[in-house]
């Protein structure tokens, strides 16, 4: 697969322009502030997670390829679900064709059944999801996995406690309690996914500029990763594809999806990308752009094969057709990303002093000095307890 890299514009000939009525497009447009998007298992349903509307979109889509090899994509119908639970969603997975798993950064990992085709309906609690992280964990990201035992993983991205935990879904529908899988290394882990074959799980860390490939299974929450992938400034939604011969990767802090692939033994030492699609033009994407690590892409998924679907603020759905994507090497992508990593760490020491320098005057004043025996009896309580 070839990939073009076009400045300042889209990917030529490779954005697939999609029909919809006009009442779906108005109904897309109110989906605010989007981070994940997942295709059902049939491929008849695209599921959005809408953050700032606290709501999971649902969006019908049918995909044909013509005589000429064109893609054809039509969105029929769209709308926005609320249910009991559903907070600041930031991860969707489908758990069948009629129930999603949804990831609440201001909650915990929820489960819902979906309304019918067409209706306006809201979504239902489905099973029990007691063994989900708790409230305040940070729940950003989730897979489901079909294992060979007829049991269903649960992968979930706590993104405040650093960790991947993997949960397993009874038929009954009751979630069991999470293993870690993954935290070595990982600084705000904002996505996550499995290769088909099972052997690989890719974890976006925020915080440190990298996607971090894991060996799976992993043998303790402590393994280091295989492979540590640099080029994307903020990466975000990930999608092994093409047989596990692609990993794709979102760039929430530049206008591209990232294009990584294996070594002939599998993922292992570090790499750049080894090519990148350009997804939004300038305009869109500065538009979006509050700070450095927003405007670009979130979510990401793979459509019929060879279809990219994704969704970010103010772009609720996008499709790219990766056949017809062209070659165009941007090799000045590398030396950005290694600027913005510079920068991040000269932000980092800054806010660092700033800190330093707001407790050095907190210590001067009356009530640090007044509290000093209470921290002293606290310090030794921790002691003690070893914690």
């Amino acid at each position: 697969m070839t990939i073009e890299v076009a400045s300042g514009r889209t990917t030529s000939g490779a954005r697939i322009a999609f029909d919809a009525p006009a009442d779906v497009r108005a109904a897309l447009d109110r989906a605010g502030r989007t981070e994940d998007v997942r295709i059902s298992p049939d491929g008849r349903r695209l599921a959005l997670a809408c953050y700032s509307e606290s709501a999971i979109g649902l969006a019908d889509v049918a995909v044909e390829r013509t005589s000429s090899e064109e893609v054809e994509v039509a969105v029929t119908g769209f709308e926005l679900l609320r249910g009991p639970g559903v907070r600041e969603p930031h991860g969707v997975e489908f758990v069948t064709n009629d129930v999603v798993a949804v990831a609440n950064r201001g909650g915990s990992v929820a489960f819902y059944s979906l309304p019918g085709e067409g209706s306006n309906g809201e979504l239902l609690p489905w099973g029990d999801a007691a063994g989900a992280p708790e409230e305040g964990e940070g729940p950003g990201s989730v897979r489901v996995r079909w294992e060979a035992t007829g049991e269903r993983s649960i992968f979930v991205c706590n993104n405040w406690v650093d960790t991947v935990t993997r949960h397993v879904l009874g038929a009954d529908g009751v979630l069991g309690p999470g293993e870690v899988v993954a935290h070595r290394r990982l600084e705000l882990p904002d996505g996550v996914a499995l290769s088909d074959d099972g052997r690989w799980l890719a974890v976006s860390s925020h915080d440190s500029s990298s996607v971090l490939v894991f060996a799976f299974p992993a043998r303790g929450a402590q393994d280091e990763p295989a492979c540590i992938l640099r080029g994307a400034k903020c990466p975000h939604g990930l999608r092994f594809a093409f047989d596990d011969q692609r990993l794709l990767v979102a760039d929430a802090a530049a206008p591209y999806v990232h294009v990584f692939e294996p070594d002939a033994g599998g993922w292992a030492d570090a790499a750049y990308p080894s090519s990148s699609i350009r997804v939004l033009d300038d305009a869109t994407f500065e538009r979006r752009r509050r700070n450095r690590y927003e405007g670009g892409p979130k979510g990401i998924d793979v459509l019929a094969g060879d279809v990219l679907v994704l969704t970010c603020e103010g772009t609720p759905l996008a499709f790219f057709d990766l056949a017809r994507a062209t070659d165009d090497a941007a090799r000045d992508l590398r030396l950005q990303y290694e600027l913005h990593v510079l920068d991040e760490r000269s932000d980092l020491e800054q806010v660092a002093a700033d800190l330093r320098r707001e407790l050095d005057a907190i210590r001067q004043g009356k009530a640090w000095k007044l509290l000093q025996p209470a921290r002293a009896t606290y310090a030794r309580l921790r002691g003690l307890l070893g914690r």
